[in-house]
């Protein structure tokens, strides 16, 4: 009888140990997802959100994928002396612990290139994020009018 105890309570031991060993992965909340009704018969999008990074180390947003579109690139728009320049982030945007990085127009967006049909006012986009630690996360996001949210 204590072999047969001691066979089930080392391995729960080790599960327990192994449970709180290991790292939780950094809560990331998604809020105010949005894109940007485009010009008529544009094929380029630009989506903007905030991401909350609850957790206690950096995570980066490595990628972004959407069903409106071929792609979805990351991008910064930087002003010096009066003029903004818009440059892609290859590597991603880090997301500091405890803190939120804002996508918004003139800073970080997301492009959405080559759109599959247009984006109407009113409608949604599905959309996955995926960061480096917390993995891939879907998102919603809603199409308004520039300057509507």
């Amino acid at each position: 009888m204590f072999c047969a105890s001691g066979a089930v309570a080392f391995p729960l031991a080790l599960f327990a140990t192994a449970t709180l060993a290991a790292p939780a992965a950094a809560a990331i909340e998604v809020e105010r997802a949005w894109c940007a009704t485009p010009p008529k018969g544009v094929k380029i999008g630009a989506c903007y959100l905030a991401l909350r990074n609850e957790g206690k180390t950096e995570d980066r947003l490595l990628g972004v994928e959407a069903d409106a579109a071929a792609h979805v690139e990351m991008h910064v728009t930087k002003i010096a002396d009066g003029v903004g320049r818009m440059r892609p982030l290859a590597d991603g945007v880090a997301l500091p612990a405890e803190s939120v990085v804002d996508f918004r127009e003139k800073g970080y967006h997301l492009m959405l290139v080559d759109l599959r049909g247009p984006l109407a006012e009113g409608e949604t986009v599905r959309g996955t994020l995926r960061f480096e630690r917390a993995g891939a996360q879907p998102v919603l996001f809603h199409v308004e009018r520039p300057g509507a949210p």
